[in-house]
């Protein structure tokens, strides 16, 4: 009787892990969804965030058992911001994009003394 290799054991104990891996992250997948198909309480909140600004795209975030709203608001020029609130309205996170020259002079000095190049 012939036995099968540790190579073969090892490639079908990484396809198993591999199907089993992608299995569990389609729950953990993001949607783009329309502002109005979000629950009243996080809509409110992302609206008033906003300030009159349009929200230009809502994702929902799923991950495990929790559900997120990130919405994005592109404003005048460069400038963007996100922010990502639960079903309740509760703000979890914000973001905000700006030009180099929006920025506070100590940070402008900082990133030429990098060369211009800053990732945060």
């Amino acid at each position: 009787m012939k036995h099968p290799s540790i190579l073969t054991l090892s490639a079908v104990a990484a396809t198993a892990l591999l199907a089993l891996a992608t299995s569990s992250r389609a729950d953990d997948e993001d949607e783009e969804i329309s502002l109005d198909k979000v629950p009243a309480a996080a809509a409110e909140a992302i609206k008033k965030w906003a300030q009159g600004e349009a929200v230009e795209k809502v994702i929902v975030e799923k991950e495990g058992k929790g559900t997120a709203y990130e919405a994005l608001v592109q404003g005048k020029g460069d400038a963007r911001r996100e922010i990502t609130v639960d079903a309740a309205g509760k703000t979890l996170n914000e973001e905000a994009v700006i030009a180099l020259t929006d920025a506070p002079k100590e940070v402008q000095a900082a990133a030429a003394a990098l060369g211009g190049k800053v990732l945060l």
